[in-house]
């Protein structure tokens, strides 16, 4: 009973998880990633990860991929 497709939510996780991969390539020091997926009344997604300091302008994290 989820509002999304099987294959958007792959692609949503495979984003996530790439973005996640991304991050860390750039980190020297220890590289973690912490994925977790609960599915109760609602799924929960969550992708944690080590990475450089960013800078929030405004309300969000600008983009380092190309365009």
């Amino acid at each position: 009973g989820l509002a999304i497709s099987t294959d958007e939510l792959v692609v949503l996780l495979l984003n996530l998880l790439d973005n996640a991969i991304e991050a860390c390539c750039r980190v020297k020091e220890q590289r973690t990633i912490q994925c977790s997926i609960l599915m109760g009344d609602a799924l929960f997604l969550s992708v944690r990860n080590t990475s450089l300091p960013v800078t929030i302008i405004g309300e969000t994290i600008p983009t380092t991929k190309c365009p």
